[in-house]
């Protein structure tokens, strides 16, 4: 698979049932490196499983009906690159923009009566932001921090720019057939324009020394008295990492206006530390919830699964057990049937799809070897939209109960993919690994390379990986693996590297690579190389200080300096903590920078300049440590890029990163 083959490599962004009919809308999404953006459109399957394009935006997703199923809303992305939302009618007719929100939205909601939205959108201080025309970033006031979460990675600041609750009308907003409206363009058949939209001014319940709020994953109530929105309003919210649901009241605006919000009411805090994800609402008035467990401090969220609850009033049941599965890691809830919800499942490198009814009983919608991206169910009809990723394909679309249970694959590149072998063996100790080894095309030995994931509670799986099927497809085999450490194995096997990062860990990838060595009668033992990201590179950098097996090394993105990372990484403060330690002794310990002088490996560091949950700082000492020691290193940054740039950076720096991995391994391996 050459790099620019990436652009062949769909994803499925969005799903939505029409919650009466049998019919959907799915978003597809892919990297264009001619336009250096992702391209992606909605398109509408019916009954019969036949599909059509929708809408032919700069980039569609994340589609969502209103609950008579006669408004269809979506993202997309204006000239700016901001995404807005944009309405069209059931009827199928053009969509309109009915508002232009300063920078853009990530979530949207209709009310019952489909005459308003609520949405998500960064707030922007007056001042900055493109508040004051003219006014440059550069040129802007300076900034006064005053508490500890005040960045994240890929979102900068967030103290000036918070993430918030507003109203969209769509009262007076015309949604019949007609031209497509201008970015920003409001069109409104009354000859008095009323508002487009007005920000939803929630009282805080917490010191105003405190970071503002930040809400998400905003609903209106069935009854349409009030909003339904997680967030971290809580007093204290500087020092913790807990979200909640609350209940925030509305009362109607006076001739038109739009409602005013009451005092925000914490539905979840009374039952303990919550990170909740996730919600979906019953008719009845219960509500299911995915949420997650924090430790006492209420600031450890590493390495704990996810579970379904149901809260009935004042009662809050657990449906599912975290120390066994991870149901609602994502926090992607859909309602099938008056008494279930379906969420996602990880478990061995793989996302199952499951329905989990208010009784606990959890039952497997699709029993193959699949990883689901995205569901949706409409629960009048018993009918259900999904997505999933396979050995050979990026996304499938599989209807349960349309006529014919149609699968219509989206991918194209089944034909040039590589299934891996997937392989279980047991490493010292007795305990089981669980990986995939993949073999190129072709007869005679071949050089192999060692990929290693991030997280480190995170997984790889079996599914279509652009990172895997390049180095395959240039001729190289590729062992991956799911060390201790990993999530979908459980609790306890994902908390057990805590503290001594560096050791089981560091057996279990060895013990796999040795045994995938030894299987592959192809694989050259002797002509090895490493790579890894995120903790896959701090495992890099850590295994290149404890031994001289591998003739090269690439390290990106990496966690190398533990201690640095508190006040640098905007996770630095509570991850490394939990899963480090504090002390000095703890972190000289578990840190690639302490082994550096032991590394004579050719290494390529690769880092981001925008990088905030791994600052670039991390990659220049390691890679100025090698240069000043002798050790042969190069180092390669990307401008305006985040920690996710090999997931949704730049298509054009996606390739290029590929082109220079690719260049690496030619000069070092076989």
């Amino acid at each position: 698979m050459k790099p620019l083959d990436i652009v062949d490599l769909k994803t499925i962004t969005g799903i939505a049932m029409h919650p009466h009919e049998p019919r959907g809308v799915w978003a597809v999404q892919q990297p264009n490196v001619d336009a250096n953006a992702y391209v992606g459109q909605l398109h509408a399957i019916d009954d019969q499983g036949k599909s059509r394009q929708l809408t032919y935006g700069q980039c569609d997703s994340h589609p969502k009906f209103n609950r008579t199923g006669d408004l269809l809303g979506f993202l997309s992305r204006d000239l700016e690159g901001k995404s807005q939302v944009r309405v069209l009618s059931s009827a199928m007719g053009e969509s309109v923009q009915p508002a232009d929100l300063p920078l853009g939205c990530a979530d949207f909601d209709f009310s019952a009566d489909g005459s308003l939205l609520v949405v998500i959108a960064e707030r922007p201080e007056d001042g900055r932001y493109g508040t004051v025309k003219g006014l440059r970033p550069q040129s802007e006031a300076p900034r006064l921090i005053t508490t500890r979460r005040w960045y994240s990675n890929g979102r900068g600041y967030l103290q000036n720019k918070p993430l918030s609750l507003a109203f969209i009308s769509l009262g007076e907003l015309s949604l019949g057939p007609a031209a497509s409206a201008a970015p920003g363009e409001q069109r409104w058949t009354g000859s008095d324009a009323p508002a487009a939209w007005a920000w939803c001014d929630v009282p805080e319940l917490s010191d105003q020394n405190e970071p503002p709020v930040q809400w998400e994953s905003a609903q209106f109530s069935l009854d349409g008295t009030a909003l339904l929105a997680i967030g971290n309003a809580h007093k204290g919210r500087d020092l913790n990492l807990r979200k909640d649901l609350y209940r925030i009241p509305l009362e109607p605006g006076a001739d038109g206006a739009f409602p005013a919000a009451g005092t925000p009411k914490c539905l979840t805090g009374q039952f303990g530390n919550f990170d909740v994800s996730g919600f979906a609402q019953l008719a009845d008035g219960r509500i299911f919830l995915s949420m997650t467990d924090l430790d006492e401090d209420v600031y450890d969220a590493e390495a704990h699964d996810s579970f379904i609850a149901i809260l009935d009033g004042a009662k809050l049941t657990r449906l599912t057990e975290p120390k066994t599965t991870d149901i609602g890691f994502d926090g992607h809830l859909a309602l099938a049937g008056e008494r279930a919800v379906l969420a996602g499942d990880k478990q061995h490198g793989l996302v199952t799809l499951v329905t989990v009814s208010d009784d606990g009983a959890i039952t497997p919608v699709i029993d193959d070897a699949v990883s689901m991206t995205a569901w949706d169910a409409a629960a009048g009809t018993g009918r259900i939209l999904a997505a999933y990723a396979s050995e050979t394909e990026s996304a499938v679309l599989q209807g349960i109960g349309f006529a014919g249970d149609r699968t219509k694959s989206i991918s194209s590149v089944a034909n040039v993919v590589i299934a891996p072998r997937t392989a279980i063996i047991t490493g010292r100790g007795g305990y089981p690994v669980e990986g995939w080894i993949y073999t190129p095309a072709g007869t005679g030995t071949c050089p192999v390379i060692l990929w290693i994931h991030g997280g480190p509670f995170a997984a790889s799986g079996p599914t279509v990986f652009d990172e895997a099927q390049v180095l395959v497809g240039a001729g190289y085999g590729v062992v991956i693996c799911n060390p201790r450490g990993s999530a979908g194995y459980g609790e306890a096997h994902g908390q057990s590297v805590k503290g001594v990062l560096g050791t089981i860990d560091m057996e279990d990838i060895t013990d796999f690579f040795d045994a995938a060595l030894e299987s592959e009668e192809r694989f050259d033992s002797e002509d090895v190389g490493i790579m890894g990201g995120s903790y896959g590179g701090y495992m890099t950098a850590w295994m290149i200080g404890h031994t001289q097996r591998f003739k090269a090394a690439i390290v990106e993105r990496g966690m190398l300096d533990p201690g640095l990372m508190f006040g640098t990484s905007d996770i630095g403060d509570w991850f490394n903590a939990k899963l480090c330690g504090t002390s000095a002794e703890d972190l000289a310990r578990q840190s690639p920078m302490a082994y550096v002088s032991e590394v004579k490996t050719p290494t390529l560091v690769i880092h981001s300049e925008n990088d905030h949950r791994c600052p670039i700082s991390q990659g220049l000492q390691f890679y100025n440590r090698l240069k000043r020691q002798g050790t042969y290193a190069n180092m390669l940054i990307f401008p305006g890029e985040t920690h996710e740039l090999t997931r949704s950076g730049q298509p054009r720096h996606r390739v290029e990163r590929f082109e220079y991995v690719l260049q690496w391994w030619k000069q070092w391996l076989g």
